[in-house]
C-alpha cells in the first residue's frame, strides 16, 4: 500500500496525547520487529502546529494487541503502525484528517493519552484510551465535527470519522 499524507488541524488539547495510525493491508504479513522510528511509541514522531504533513510506514511491521472498548471478534493491532505524539498546552479540542493516496486504502487509528504514563503502556493499560476509529470502510478518516461517536469498532459501513475530543 502506498504512503499517506496526514492532515492535522489541531485545536490545543490540555494533557499529551499520542495518536497511533494503523495501516490495514488486505495481504498477511508475517510479524516483525518495528525499528523504524515513529513505528513504536516510544519514538513517535513530534506533530506540532496545524501544518499537513506526509507519513509512510516503510517496514511491515507489528502485531501487538491494543486493548480498545471494542467488543471481541476481531484483532485490533498495531500492524503497520505509524506512532505520532502531541505536546499541547491549554484545552480546546483535537481534529485531524489521514487521507491515504488510494482512495481505496483503509487506514484506522487509536488515540491515548500518556501523560504521566510509559508509552508502551497503551499495550496493557485500557485506561489511557481516548478515542479511535477502526472502520474498515476506505477513505479518509479522522476526528472531526462531523463524528457522533468517540469509539468506532471494526466493521463496514461504519462512519469512517469519529468526534473530536475537547
Amino acid at each position: 500500500m502506498p504512503p499517506a499524507p496526514i492532515s492535522v488541524n489541531r485545536r490545543m488539547l490540555q494533557k499529551i496525547v499520542i495518536i497511533a495510525l494503523f495501516h490495514c493491508v488486505l495481504q498477511q504479513s508475517i510479524a516483525q520487529l518495528c525499528t523504524t522510528p515513529g513505528q513504536t511509541p516510544v519514538t513517535a514522531r513530534l506533530v506540532c502546529g496545524t501544518e499537513s504533513f506526509y507519513s509512510t510506514t516503510p517496514v511491515y511491521c507489528g502485531n501487538t494487541a491494543v486493548p480498545t472498548p471494542c467488543p471481541g471478534g476481531f484483532n485490533y493491532t498495531n500492524k503497520n503502525p505509524n506512532f505520532f505524539r502531541m505536546n499541547c498546552f491549554s484545552s480546546g479540542t483535537l481534529g485531524f484528517t489521514i487521507v491515504p493516496d488510494q482512495p481505496t486504502a483503509d487506514y484506522n487509528w487509536q488515540l491515548f493519552d500518556i501523560t504521566g504514563s510509559n508509552p508502551n503502556d497503551i499495550f496493557t493499560n485500557a485506561n489511557l484510551f481516548v478515542a479511535c476509529n477502526w472502520s474498515s470502510d476506505p477513505g479518509e478518516t479522522g476526528a472531526s465535527d462531523v463524528g457522533t461517536s468517540l469509539t468506532v469498532c471494526n466493521g463496514g459501513g461504519l462512519p469512517t470519522f469519529s468526534q473530536m475530543r475537547a
